[in-house]
């Protein structure tokens, strides 16, 4: 099954982590560049998306704790 994202979605995300390229927007969401493009386009497939989710869910549990940390 393939997944879309809401068009414009990236370029808001780019947009608000100060992403001046797809390289930048790649590295903050932890996937490559081909994966971004897969994203972009629509042709990467739920199981890849469920990959990139759990990343984006222990970078975020990652940074609460650093954060925990600095308080």
């Amino acid at each position: 099954m393939k997944t879309t994202i809401a068009p414009g979605a990236l370029d808001e995300i780019a947009h608000l982590i100060g992403a001046t390229s797809d390289h930048d927007l790649a590295a903050f969401m932890g996937v490559t560049e081909e994966d971004l493009e897969k994203i972009r386009y629509g042709t990467l497939t739920t199981a890849s998306i469920a990959k990139i989710a759990a990343k984006a869910e222990a970078r975020q549990k990652a940074n609460s704790l650093m954060e925990s940390l600095t308080a």
